[in-house]
């Protein structure tokens, strides 16, 4: 498959998708359109890595589990290939997520700050190269968790990967560790625009500066900060993200010792 090809299939699916999504799911979606935005301008620079792909593949597992579709993202010779669904209507039992999954993680019903779990789902992806053949199979879980009355999701990910396929780059390494984890924290202002946007000299300096994220697509002009932390254990790997929360790092590390403490 050709890069022209791969370019039309992904626009296909996000059409496809965002012709269904629901409100929930807006803030994802966004991150989704910010990621694959950000990678296609990496590969113009001669920049791109495939182990970057597969972050921000992890990054928009929720989106994809929310909307119970498949996205398919590509580098020059190699693609990830992803997909998930949306059947934990209910909080699921260890038996069923080992049943689903082959593996149990760590996870939760509810997190600090009442974030009480709403829904999420089974996801896997594959990296195949340019053949088609497979190189590496990953299977995980989005769960999705919002506080009482509100429609903003906060995102639980994880997912069994092997470890040479993770990276964290351009994350914070955050000092403090907890039971032998070391957590990772990013931190990064996305700005939502439609596609006939003109960038200000504002908007230019800041990307320039790495302070700002420029995706094209959405019907009006807005604002985002999204934050997440990840860390693993061994070839499971975990992060936690919501966007306009304003957590701090001290808050995200709480929520990520909640799981961990959770089996």
């Amino acid at each position: 498959m050709n890069k022209q090809e791969q370019d039309s299939r992904i626009k296909q699916v996000l059409t496809d998708k965002a012709n269904g999504i629901n409100e929930n799911a807006v803030s994802f979606r966004k991150i989704q359109a910010a990621i694959y935005e950000k990678e296609q301008n990496e590969m113009k620079q001669g920049k791109f890595s495939f182990k970057n792909k597969k972050k921000a593949m992890i990054a928009s597992f929720c989106c994809i589990a929310l909307l119970s579709g498949s996205l398919i993202a590509g580098t020059i010779a190699k693609s990830w290939i992803g997909h998930g669904d949306h059947r934990y209507q209910t909080f699921p039992t260890a038996q069923k997520v080992q049943k689903d999954l082959g593996f149990v993680p760590n996870y939760v019903e509810s997190l600090p700050g009442g974030f009480e779990f709403v829904f999420g789902g089974k996801d896997e992806s594959s990296l195949v190269d340019e053949q088609g053949k497979s190189i590496v199979d990953t299977k995980g879980m989005s769960l999705c968790y919002a506080q009482p009355g509100s429609k903003d999701m906060l995102t639980l990910g994880v997912e069994q990967i092997p470890q040479q396929y993770m990276t964290y780059d351009h994350m914070q390494v955050l000092e403090n560790t907890y039971k032998g984890y070391t957590f990772y924290f990013d931190e990064q202002m996305y700005k939502f625009v439609p596609a006939d946007y003109v960038l200000t000299e504002e908007d230019k300096n800041a990307q320039a500066a790495g302070t700002l994220e420029i995706s094209y697509g959405s019907d009006e002009v807005t604002i985002e900060q999204i934050q997440s932390i990840w860390w693993n254990d061994g070839d499971i790997r975990y992060y936690i993200m919501g966007s306009d929360f304003g957590f701090t790092s001290d808050e995200m590390v709480e929520m990520a010792q909640a799981v961990i403490d959770a089996n």
